[in-house]
């Protein structure tokens, strides 16, 4: 079955399967695929009865979720070109809905999968970080090995020092959180334009 020729049905569709994965309700998979409720979020709230009825009433679209469950299941081993053909849908997606940045978060995270890009971190002793009993431990690990070949002697990791690593780890963290998020949302909203 071809994706669904309304492009919110099929947005719901493919929002419906990749929520099931992240345990959202029916009503998040509504607002996701780009339908407004009032009270979204709320249990038994109007996107909850919107997306159950718009379900139940539109046959095509629970026929198109079984098929995109289907291919899911049948699909257990993911590859880079799987990978890097959603990014490059998600990609094309924030160009047409004219999000800039979010095409640049795909367009670089692509390069980083085929190893176009790498980032730069040198870790000279590799058991050094894997020895960190604590994350205090490891932000001093982390900030030493950053600072050798720039500075010649940076003598003592102090408290300060190692609040402020572990708030960039933080931040770090919640960056990648956010980036897989906004996959996640773009995969569910991922539509063909219509001409």
């Amino acid at each position: 079955m071809p994706a669904l020729t309304k492009p919110r049905h099929e947005a719901f569709a493919r929002a419906l399967v990749v929520g099931m994965a992240k345990n959202w309700s029916q009503g998040q998979a509504y607002v996701a695929a780009g339908y407004s409720a009032k009270d979204a979020g709320q249990r038994g709230g109007s996107a909850e009865v919107c997306a159950s009825r718009l379900l139940n009433r539109i046959k095509p679209i629970a026929e198109r979720v079984a098929e995109l469950q289907a291919a899911a299941s049948k699909r257990k081993k993911i590859t880079v070109e799987d990978i890097v053909e959603e990014l490059e849908e998600a990609r094309s997606l924030a160009l047409t809905i004219q999000q800039p940045s979010a095409a640049v978060a795909a367009t670089s995270t692509k390069a980083r999968v085929l190893g176009l890009q790498v980032d730069k971190i040198q870790i000279t002793h590799k058991n050094e970080l894997g020895q960190a009993q604590s994350t205090s431990e490891l932000a001093a690990q982390v900030i030493l090995n950053h600072a050798k070949g720039k500075i010649e002697h940076i003598g003592q990791v102090n408290e300060g020092m190692r609040k402020l690593c572990i708030q960039a780890m933080a931040s770090y963290a919640k960056a990648l959180d956010a980036i897989v998020f906004q996959a996640c949302a773009s995969q569910a909203r991922d539509v063909t334009p219509q001409a």
